[in-house]
């Protein structure tokens, strides 16, 4: 008994060293081999590019499909085709997914770099590659939408609000640029979509409101420049424009009071104090009239418009006229014809004083 329980274990022993033995000869060679194989190719490819012998590489058998191999052999494609995608997407449909991620990079990377519409190519190249990346539709639509090039960032806002359908910067995004590309009937749909789901957020309102204010009623409008100041009553910009429809609508004293309120909080701007003037004028009130064309031109002196303004105060007075235009050609000739051609005035005869 002894000697055939000594001769059970060494049998079994011997299975045992067989089966381990398997065991590593099939993991070498199902991954350390062909990590070694892949390895000396990246190697190879690294220092003498030239040995390259592509579709040898594709029928190795120890490399397979690899998708970092197929990502360099696309890459080296399209390097050596001067930018030939078609070329490289041969490669890279290979392994949809690794390339689409890589080539999503590499769209982020030449982006900061400045290169935006080389960035906006190799997103669509990702997305060619692989429709279903949220991130990469929304960057695209993005860089487009930052290019203006409305039309077909609306395509991809589309497609990323079908992604995010609760959230409102893609929505109120899609909808301007609906509204930019002109589509402003079914612009409306998505603004008003994002408001319902973030009505306190100043994007979302400042992109309807400006909808409204050339494509919505008056009322409309309205009612959105007072919630929007009931939200931020502190942003100057909406109680400009709130006196701007009061001046619209003809109500001179509010336009007055508001455009007033809004210079003593931003004296720099020189519209707003041009924008007095016109009003001032119209009222016959003269002196302030003068007063605030004057402001807005010690501001912004090259503007024509202020200019005028500030001639238009002198009521026909032709030599108060006269003395100004001539001031002008010695100050600035360029300034001068340009008043000049817009007053109709032939060439003056100024004195040299």
């Amino acid at each position: 008994m002894p000697f055939q329980q000594i001769l059970n274990a060494f049998k079994l022993r011997s299975c045992l060293l067989v089966v381990s033995s398997a065991c590593s000869i099939t993991i070498f060679l199902v991954q350390v081999y062909p990590a070694f194989v892949l390895n000396q190719t990246l190697l190879t490819f690294l220092h003498a590019p030239e040995q390259w012998d592509s579709n040898a590489m594709l029928e190795n058998p120890w490399l397979g499909h690899n998708p970092r191999l197929l990502w360099l052999l696309g890459e080296r494609t399209l390097a050596a085709t001067d930018d030939n995608f078609d070329q490289a997407l041969t490669y890279w449909q290979i392994a949809p997914t690794t390339s689409a991620a890589m080539l999503a990079s590499q769209a982020r990377i030449t982006y900061r770099e400045g290169r935006r519409r080389t960035a906006i190519a190799l997103a669509q190249l990702s997305l060619t590659l692989d429709k279903n990346q949220p991130d990469v539709t929304q960057f695209t639509a993005t860089t487009l939408s930052e290019l203006e090039e409305w039309s077909e960032a609306t395509v991809y806002w589309a497609t990323a609000a079908e992604f995010a359908p609760d959230d409102a910067d893609v929505q109120t995004n899609y909808g301007w640029a609906l509204y930019q590309a002109g589509k402003t009937t079914e612009a409306k749909r998505p603004l008003e979509k994002a408001l319902a789901l973030n009505p306190e957020d100043w994007e979302v309102n400042e992109n309807y409101l400006r909808f409204l204010e050339t494509d919505g009623s008056r009322e409309e409008y309205r009612e959105q420049l007072l919630r929007i100041r009931n939200l931020y009553p502190e942003a100057i910009i909406i109680q400009r424009r709130i006196a701007e429809l009061a001046l619209e609508e003809g109500r001179y004293t509010d336009a007055i009071q508001g455009l007033t309120a809004v210079l003593a909080e931003r004296p720099t701007w020189d519209e707003v104090a041009a924008t007095l003037g016109d009003i001032y004028l119209v009222l016959g009130d003269i002196d302030q009239a003068h007063s605030m064309y004057s402001y807005a031109l010690k501001l912004s002196p090259r503007q024509i418009r202020y200019h005028l303004g500030l001639i238009n105060t002198f009521e026909g007075d032709e030599r108060a006229v006269h003395q100004y235009v001539c001031q002008l050609s010695k100050i600035e000739p360029t300034l001068y014809e340009r008043v000049r051609k817009a007053l109709a005035l032939r060439d003056l005869t100024c004195s040299p004083e």
